[in-house]
């Protein structure tokens, strides 16, 4: 018997695993030192133009691993240039 597809609105959608870059492209192009983005409207936008959904703690998390991620390969190419 073959299974149907769930169609709720939970569970994992298209575009899912592409969130970071879409929330990075979002931040590299609207925000700066001087210019602040908060939470909702990035979850604004990520429904706006890519149809996906995600509530304000799953930015939070996304905005730090793109923190960490950043810190991270600065600090590789730190010392690739060292040694």
């Amino acid at each position: 018997m073959a299974k149907e597809p769930n169609n709720s609105a939970k569970g994992k959608r298209d575009n899912q695993k592409m969130k970071p870059f879409f929330v990075m492209e979002y931040l590299l192009q609207n925000s700066d030192e001087n210019k602040r983005i908060t939470a909702d409207k990035i979850r604004d936008a990520l429904l706006e133009k890519y149809d996906i959904s995600s509530n304000v703690r799953s930015i939070y998390k996304v905005v730090r691993n793109l923190i960490v991620s950043y810190y991270f390969f600065d600090n590789i190419s730190v010392l690739i240039i060292q040694n």
